[in-house]
């Protein structure tokens, strides 16, 4: 029940308040995984599968870890705030809307 609340919450908030201006955690994310990818393979196209597991190590399973763990501990709005962050349904639909448009006018 309170996986279905936490999900109901969090596309509410999305509908109602849109995607964050500031400081937006997915946004955060990208910069760190562009930095350990810097780090890991120096200079673009030098790397490997090892390097590779290794940064999706790095950049992945730490915050999944924090999420999970303040999921059990912090309930149900913890889910909501944490889908209404990685969401971004009201985003996707303002950006596609001119995109439709000019589809539909054949203005490719």
């Amino acid at each position: 029940m309170s996986l279905a609340l936490g999900a109901l919450a969090g596309v509410a908030l999305d509908a109602w308040l849109g995607e964050v201006r500031r400081w937006h955690p997915l946004v955060g994310f990208g910069r760190l995984a562009q930095r350990i990818e810097c780090w890991l393979n120096g200079a673009p196209g030098r790397g490997g599968r090892a390097r590779g597991v290794a940064g999706w190590c790095l950049a992945v399973l730490p915050p999944v870890a924090l999420a999970g763990w303040l999921g059990m501990h912090l309930g149900w709005w913890w889910d909501a705030l944490a889908l209404y962050f990685a969401l971004g349904l009201k985003s996707l639909g303002q950006h596609a809307r001119p995109v439709a448009q000019a589809l539909r006018l054949g203005q490719l």
